[in-house]
C-alpha cells in the first residue's frame, strides 16, 4: 500500500530473470553471475568456464514473505560445453509447477521440479544450418549465404501446453535467427528457420547492420490464449517489433508484426483484457517505451 520494502533476500549471485508459479506458490531466480566477455578460456574470447558458476534459485512462498525460505539448485554437470559454469538465462514455470530453464551460452535446457528442487530432463538445445541468410554489414540485404550448424543459445523460454518455445537470440557462439518448439525430451517440432529474419525484411525492419552478428535477434518470447487461439509472441532485440504467431494442432501460422521501440525484451500478455504489452530497453533512436497493445 505504501510502496516500501516489506522484505529483501538476497539471492547470492547475479539474478537475471524471475517467474512466478501459476499457483502462486514459489518463485523461480535464475542466478547467471554472467561471464566476463573480455577474458579469454582456452582461446575463446568470453569462453568458459568463469566462476562463481551460476544457480536456480527457487522460493517457497509459504506465510508472510518473512517466513519464505530460498532453496539453491545446482546445474552443474549437465550442459556439453562449460559444464562446470552453467550461465542460467530465462526461467519458466507451467501449471504442474515445473521450471523451464535456459542455459544461454552453454546451449542447454533444463526442467527442474520445484517441489522438491530436482532436476527432472535436461537437454542440449541443438544446432541449425541456415540457408539463405545475410551474413554481411554492407548496406545491401542479401539473403544468399549459409551458416552451417549454428547453436541455438536460447535466450527466453516460454510455456505452451507439454511443450516449451525457446527464442534463440545466440551469445558466445551462436544465434539460429528463430524460435524453436521443444517437447519435454528434446526433440524438435518446430524451428523458423530463416522465417523470422524474412518477416523482418518484409516489413521493413530488417538491420542489416546485424546480419554479420546474428540478424533480428530474437531474445524475447511469451505465449498465451486469446478467445479460441494459443497466440505465441517473439520479440525481436534488434529489428524492433513483435512477431505474433498462432499455434492450432500442430501448425504455427503468423499472424501480425507489433512495431515497437527499440530493443522489445520483456513482453506480457493479458489475455482477460485483450492486451499485450511490450517494454523496450534501448534508449536510442528514442527513448525505452512500454508499448501497449489492445
Amino acid at each position: 500500500a505504501n510502496c516500501a520494502p516489506i522484505r529483501e533476500i538476497d539471492m547470492g549471485g547475479q539474478p537475471d530473470s524471475v517467474a512466478v508459479s501459476p499457483n502462486g506458490r514459489y518463485a523461480a531466480v535464475v542466478i547467471e553471475n554472467e561471464r566476463d566477455e573480455a577474458v579469454t578460456v582456452d582461446g575463446v574470447k568470453g569462453g568458459l568456464p568463469q566462476s562463481p558458476a551460476g544457480y536456480l534459485n527457487i522460493i517457497d512462498m509459504i506465510g508472510k514473505p518473512g517466513n519464505w525460505k530460498v532453496r539453491p539448485v545446482d546445474l552443474t554437470g549437465l550442459a556439453d560445453y562449460g559444464i562446470d559454469d552453467p550461465e542460467p538465462e530465462f526461467v519458466s514455470i507451467n501449471q504442474s509447477n515445473i521450471a523451464a530453464v535456459t542455459l544461454q551460452e552453454n546451449n542447454h535446457i533444463v526442467f527442474v521440479n520445484l517441489a522438491d528442487g530436482k532436476i527432472l530432463q535436461h537437454f542440449n538445445a541443438g544446432s541449425v544450418t541456415l540457408e539463405g541468410v545475410d551474413i554481411a554489414d554492407n548496406k545491401l540485404i542479401d539473403f544468399s549465404s549459409t551458416l552451417k550448424n549454428i547453436p541455438r543459445e536460447p535466450d527466453a523460454i516460454t510455456w505452451l501446453n507439454h511443450m516449451v518455445i525457446t527464442a534463440n537470440e545466440g551469445d558466445l557462439f551462436g544465434g539460429s535467427r528463430g524460435f524453436t518448439f521443444f517437447n519435454r525430451n528434446g526433440t524438435v517440432l518446430y524451428d523458423s528457420g530463416m522465417e523470422f529474419d524474412y518477416l523482418a525484411a518484409k516489413i521493413g525492419h530488417y538491420p542489416e547492420k546485424r546480419s554479420d552478428n546474428k540478424g533480428s535477434e530474437p531474445e524475447a518470447i511469451t505465449t498465451a490464449r486469446y478467445g479460441n487461439e494459443n497466440l505465441v509472441f517473439v520479440g525481436s532485440e534488434r529489428a524492433n517489433f513483435v512477431g505474433v504467431y498462432s499455434f492450432q494442432g500442430h501448425s504455427v501460422d503468423y499472424k501480425q508484426a507489433l512495431p515497437t521501440g527499440a530493443g522489445p525484451e520483456g513482453l506480457l500478455a493479458i489475455p482477460h483484457r485483450q492486451l499485450f504489452i511490450a517494454s523496450t530497453e534501448g534508449d536510442s533512436p528514442v527513448r525505452t517505451q512500454i508499448n501497449i497493445f489492445r
